[in-house]
């Protein structure tokens, strides 16, 4: 998206795109971090002025007071889902499990005790709105976010590595040089 790819048109990635996007910006970054608690580190001590956090580790550091805001427009949003092995021993109780896991009340009280935001959008009819708006999920903030695509991601190429692996040894190298 920095090097102009409309959002509807970034996926499959290309990946010589984007590592020489990242070429330009290299020269000027101090620190590629590695860790959720190396980001908070550096937000914390103020040795970054810009920065891709976890929105946990960033949400908790201005709760504490530091001078750090997160700007969700074009915001990256991951999902997690709750899977039940096929044959599992519980497969009924999994179910009910579930079910109540996603009911808006229980998402609700959750994300008041963890930021992040809930699948079921009906959940922030019962969240003060001074936690809702911390919450990646948020509907206004939804408008400008961008679904990561994990199925590209986890699609196998010729050479029986996935996108992600590709990825990985593609950047392990050029952070290198």
């Amino acid at each position: 998206m920095a090097d102009g790819v409309p959002v509807d048109q970034l996926y499959p990635m290309d990946t010589d795109r984007i590592f020489a996007s990242l070429d330009k910006i290299k020269p000027h970054i101090r620190k590629w971090w590695g860790t959720g608690s190396e980001i908070q580190q550096m937000l914390h001590d103020k040795v970054v002025d810009l920065a891709q956090s976890y929105d946990g580790r960033a949400l908790l550091l201005m709760d504490q007071g530091a001078p750090t805001d997160i700007n969700r427009n074009q915001a990256k949003l991951q999902w997690d889902y709750w899977v039940i092995p096929k044959g599992g021993p519980n497969v009924q109780n999994a179910q009910k499990f579930i079910e109540f896991a996603t009911r808006a009340d229980r998402q609700a009280a959750f994300a008041q005790l963890f930021p992040e935001g809930p699948s079921n959008r009906n959940a922030f009819k019962l969240i003060p709105d001074k936690v809702a708006r911390k919450l990646p999920t948020y509907p206004d903030y939804m408008k400008s976010s961008v679904s990561v695509n994990g199925q590209w991601y986890n699609d196998i190429g010729p050479d029986g590595l996935s996108n992600t692996e590709r990825l990985t040894q593609r950047w392990n190298e050029w952070v290198l040089q």
